[in-house]
């Protein structure tokens, strides 16, 4: 590789780590980068899994499941970073803001057998849901 192109190569992989530790009071919230609006408030419907987001990310990582059961996972934002303000879960086409020390409730019915991935809005932290039948 030239040199010219590895350096832009490292500036750039720099540019998005940076990117997902830094707070920004004035950027969008997930749902506005989306263009789909954020869901209402929800209530639990299933067994409820505290979510903690902070600097070191979702804590717990992995939450375990059963084919057939809803999980209601508790979120709980402690941190600044931009990119743990809202959080997506692709699979199921959900998408939440994140507001500081505020509980948000994702319902998230596992159906089969498999993982469900949740992830930041930047899609650079993630955690997973394993169902097992």
């Amino acid at each position: 590789m030239k040199p010219a192109s590895l350096f832009l190569a490292s500036l750039l992989l720099g540019s998005l780590a940076i990117g997902c530790g830094k707070a920004d009071a004035n950027a969008a919230p997930a749902a506005a980068q989306s263009g789909q609006p954020s869901a209402p408030a929800e209530t639990a419907t299933g067994r409820v899994v505290e979510i903690k987001v902070t600097d070191k990310g979702f804590e717990p990582k992995t939450v375990e499941a059963k084919k057939g059961e809803t999980i209601s996972l508790k979120f709980i934002r402690s941190t600044k970073s931009d990119c743990l303000k809202a959080i997506s879960i692709p699979s199921l086409k959900i998408n939440r803001d994140l507001p500081m020390d505020t509980p948000v409730i994702v319902n998230v019915p596992a159906e089969k057998e498999g993982k469900i991935v949740f992830q930041c809005w930047m899609a650079m932290v993630m955690g997973e849901i394993d169902v097992k039948g």
